[in-house]
């Protein structure tokens, strides 16, 4: 969605709003935050119960004047720029105490390996869409997030196999699927074929 934000906006909303392509890719790294999922064990933990509001209303100082720095800086896009950046400041400190609640060490990033992999294929799957992108600067608007869609989807899976972050549950799954689907497409070239003949 961020390679193609201006093809997005203007499909949507037609060409009149294509200054506000800026503004929504910005916003779409804010779309990131609630994989981290620090909802549940804040709830879990007694001690957890005001932290969120005791956190708000220490970043309201911080989140006031990074506005304003930033908004006299750059205008809007500053602002939007401040407003994702305290988000992302605010859920990095909530994940440092869920992580000292839970004792959490280092070691333990080990774990996120796998989630690195499918963002390492994500990204490659991006510059190819991107690079796609740039040789259709006159295609219909329609046709040229038809094309990189495809072209993100294609590259996605070579990367992630290629990368290893497709795990060997979900290449066995994903096997298993393809053949059901070929074997109904198998049955019902027969039925066709069958229809066919009897027409004859």
């Amino acid at each position: 969605m961020f390679v193609l934000r201006y093809e997005i906006i203007t499909l949507l909303f037609t060409s009149a709003y294509s200054e506000a392509a800026p503004l929504f890719g910005i916003y779409l790294f804010s779309a990131l935050l609630p994989i981290t999922l620090t909802g549940s064990p804040i709830r879990a933990h007694e001690e957890f119960k005001f932290f969120r509001f005791k956190l708000h209303l220490a970043l309201m100082p911080v989140t006031f004047g990074a506005l304003y720095v930033c908004i006299h800086a750059a205008g809007l896009i500053g602002a939007v720029s401040a407003l994702v950046g305290l988000q992302t400041l605010e859920v990095a400190i909530v994940l440092a105490a869920i992580g000292r609640r839970l004792g959490f060490v280092t070691g333990d990033l080990r774990h996120l390996r796998p989630a690195l992999k499918t963002a390492l294929a994500a990204g490659v799957a991006a510059l190819a869409a991107f690079a796609v992108k740039l040789q259709l600067p006159q295609a219909h608007t329609l046709a040229k997030m038809a094309v990189c869609g495809a072209v993100f989807g294609a590259a996605y899976v070579f990367a992630a196999y290629a990368l290893g972050a497709v795990t060997d549950a979900e290449n066995t799954e994903f096997h298993a699927a393809l053949s059901r689907f070929m074997s109904r497409g198998s049955r019902a070239r027969q039925k066709l074929g069958a229809t066919g003949t009897t027409i004859d």
